[in-house]
């Protein structure tokens, strides 16, 4: 993963912890889709989840 990846998950990951929505939407969409980090429905869905919640 290159380092502007790297630093797009992790700003995300920032704001989606904070309890943003919209951020925790995206994170699910990325470990879904396997963009920017690896693929993984675990972590997708824990994120899709949180952002409906």
């Amino acid at each position: 993963m290159d380092t502007k990846n790297s630093d797009k998950l992790l700003s995300t990951l920032e704001v989606a912890q904070k309890g943003d929505a919209d951020a925790q939407f995206a994170l699910g969409v990325m470990y879904e889709d396997g963009k920017r980090t690896e693929q993984n429905y675990v972590a997708a869905y824990k994120y899709y989840k949180l952002a409906a919640d």
